[in-house]
């Protein structure tokens, strides 16, 4: 058999697997789960002081791992991949009336990877982190780091509110449990990427509208006023904004609000970045973006060595897919039961915008996994943590990586359908309590 055909099929299994296990959930009847209960073992975990300790455990094992992470890749420069080498020399850049792109940047097309100290995003973005860059570098990668780490728990603590889920003790646990155990979180702690303002705009998305308070609450406008921050910081994020903006009311005017207050000063103060960016995203759309760890569809077909002309369906299929999701978005966002699912679906069509979807982009599943979590029965649950941890398992098997995140983006997707349909008569579970009847 082909290696390249082995690769295929080792990267199909984990989902056939992961079917099957979804399979037997959804068929075993209710009462087998309720013998399960009786038992000893089992009966364990009815103590909510088990599952409290149990949870603390595992938290403490995932912090434990992360500064194992943080210690073997600090000395070989890596805690300094995108916030110190790139963001903040492009704030220090502009503070001193340089362009912050690089002369390699401006003069052709680069890889879609760019290199080690290249900044590849808006001029506004380096502006708004100006106070960190004139701290010491090594004080403001560990406080962008904290500020990350509280704008990911907070973004899923948010998506869980507008599921409906209740504050309690267990779900703080279990929160930080998730974020710790999700690899692309720690992916973005330890490169200083810029997962966690984005995933915050998703979690402040979902809760915009949740109970249907309003087209004009001050939830929608700060949220509204958080969707248009993302796509200044990060253009691809610009997906969100058709949905916002046609909701109407608060959304609408946030968003606006947002685009005007961050893009006009920085329009006026540093004209010039603005126009090396439009030649810099020009050269990184044209650029290369065949790598081994990039996610996106077309590209991890290509490197499992498939026909090209299997390769290029497959692009095709991404940029339909995408263009779909945009106008399922526009459709469902006029309704407030429908908006989660708007939400997931110009996510998602932000993903898949890109030639390149890196691992730490995953990230911003997670909020959407969280509101889908806590309305979800069982088997659903269930599908959910298999393709987490797929993802997971996946961070250096990039094959592995994308399947657990088709697998949870369609999960995401039909986990939100009933909340577009239906609305108020969906109920929530407990976090981390999870029912076996």
């Amino acid at each position: 058999m082909p290696g390249n055909v082995r690769q295929a099929l080792g990267a199909l299994a984990p989902l056939v697997g992961f079917a099957a296990v979804t399979a037997i959930v959804e068929t075993t009847p209710a009462d087998v789960w309720a013998r399960l209960g009786r038992q000893p073992g089992f009966r364990t975990f009815a103590s909510s002081r088990f599952r409290r300790v149990i949870g603390l455990l595992l938290l403490v094992a995932g912090l434990v791992y992360l500064a194992i992470l943080l210690a073997a890749v600090t000395p070989a420069g890596g805690f300094e991949i995108d916030f110190v080498a790139g963001y903040r020399r492009a704030s220090l850049d502009l503070l001193e009336g340089r362009s912050p792109y690089l002369p390699a940047q401006l003069n052709g097309p680069f890889p879609a990877h760019g290199r080690y100290g290249w900044y590849l995003y808006p001029p506004v973005f380096a502006q708004v982190l100006t106070p960190l860059a004139l701290l010491p570098a090594a004080v403001g990668a560990i406080l962008w780091l904290l500020i990350q780490a509280l704008m990911l728990f907070v973004a899923t603590w948010l998506a869980a509110s507008a599921a409906g889920a209740r504050r309690s003790l267990d779900r703080v646990l279990w929160t930080g449990v998730a974020l710790t155990f999700f690899m692309p979180v720690h992916e973005v702690l330890w490169t200083g990427n810029v997962g966690g303002p984005l995933a915050l705009s998703v979690g402040a998305l979902l809760l915009a509208r949740a109970g249907d308070p309003g087209r004009d609450s001050r939830r929608a406008l700060i949220a509204g006023v958080l969707a248009a921050a993302a796509a200044v910081i990060k253009l691809a994020p610009l997906a969100w904004l058709p949905a916002s903006l046609r909701a109407g009311g608060a959304l609408a005017r946030g968003s606006l609000l947002g685009l005007a207050a961050l893009v006009v000063p920085s329009l006026v103060l540093v004209p010039q970045a603005w126009l090396d960016y439009v030649r810099v995203l020009l050269n990184l759309v044209t650029g290369d973006a065949r790598y081994a760890n990039n996610l996106a569809p077309a590209i991890v077909a290509l490197n499992l060595g498939l026909p090209s002309s299997f390769v290029d369906a497959v692009r095709l299929a991404a940029i339909a897919s995408t263009i779909g999701l945009l106008l399922v978005s526009l459709r469902l966002s006029r309704s407030a039961h429908g908006w989660p699912a708007a939400v997931a679906c110009a996510v998602l069509a932000g993903l898949l915008l890109p030639a390149a979807l890196w691992y730490h982009y995953l990230v911003l599943l997670l909020p959407l996994a969280a509101f889908v979590w806590v309305r979800a029965a069982l088997r659903t649950r269930a599908v959910l943590l298999a393709s987490g941890a797929l993802i997971s398992v996946g961070m250096t098997v990039p094959p592995l990586a994308a399947a657990g995140a088709a697998a949870l983006a369609v999960t995401l997707l039909v986990g939100l359908r009933p909340t577009a349909q239906q609305g108020a008569t969906n109920t929530a579970m407990p976090i981390g309590e999870p029912s076996l009847a």
